[in-house]
């Protein structure tokens, strides 16, 4: 409960830090964030380091901005506009790339056991939810046949720009763990606005040879609905037992997709 209470009164600084923010008080927010981290610790909110990074860069104060940067990759909590500004300011101090890259992989290492008990946080722990989906040749499967193994399921479709924008970066992925026979891929065409599906799958894949992770139709859109998505792409991470575990709505930049995901999958597969 004393754990609960500190984590929403973290998350409260944060929000009031927000809304100074917005209403351009900077010595507010700023101190407003400041308690929201020093009270959050390693549970302290990504964005609540971004929005920092963000005001102290506005007040010329670069040295600031690297060590609320280097708290956020330290403690596992670094997005990919932390990642940016960070190597931004740093180059500004002069340090060139590989010293960059040498000091961000001390931080990261030093942050690992940190984010591998974030993301048992972040955790949703929901009941398993099956659905019948088809295959390009027309062979009908259940979610719920995978049980035992990882699942990540991409709901898509071909209209749908932010979802091929995700591609190269599920395809890295893929290649990651396509050996891997604990990892299974779905990425499930929905809501296409046409009367054959797999035609339309099959002409998209036909000029986007590049991607060959497996592919599957939810003919009827039942299995989406159940899921409950209201926008696209979004990703589903399913553990052994079949809970709903992780969910990832939108696109998200390769780099920083590439190390949540597989934070996400290694931690699964260890359960």
């Amino acid at each position: 409960w004393h754990e609960e209470q500190r984590i929403a009164t973290s998350l409260l600084y944060f929000v009031q830090g927000a809304i100074y923010r917005a209403e351009q008080q900077s010595a507010k927010a700023l101190a407003s964030l400041e308690k929201s981290m020093e009270i959050g610790g390693n549970e302290t909110e990504k964005n609540c380091y971004d929005m920092m990074i963000g005001l102290y860069r506005d007040q010329q104060s670069p040295k600031k901005a690297i060590a609320v940067a280097e708290r956020a990759l330290s403690t596992g909590a670094a997005t990919q506009g932390i990642l940016d500004a960070y190597r931004l300011l740093q180059s500004a101090e002069g340090l060139d790339s590989v010293a960059i890259a040498t000091k961000e992989n001390t931080l990261r290492n030093k942050g690992r056991g940190v984010l591998s008990a974030r993301i048992a946080r972040e955790m949703l722990n929901q009941a398993p939810i099956d659905g019948a989906l088809t295959t390009l040749d027309g062979k009908p499967l259940k979610i719920s046949d995978w049980r035992g193994k990882v699942v990540i399921v991409d709901y898509w479709a071909t209209w749908c720009g932010p979802c091929k924008q995700s591609f190269p970066s599920l395809q890295k992925l893929y290649e990651r763990y396509k050996s891997n026979t604990n990892v299974v891929f779905a990425v499930v065409n929905v809501w296409e606005r046409v009367e054959d599906r797999t035609k339309t799958v099959k002409d998209f894949l036909s000029t986007n040879k590049n991607l060959t992770f497996p592919m599957f139709i939810d003919k009827d859109d039942s299995v989406v609905a159940k899921y409950g998505v209201t926008g696209i792409p979004t990703k589903f991470y399913i553990g052994k037992d079949g809970r709903i575990q992780f969910k990832e709505v939108g696109f998200t930049p390769e780099e920083q997709f590439l190390e949540e995901a597989t934070n996400r999958i290694e931690v699964l597969l260890a359960q």
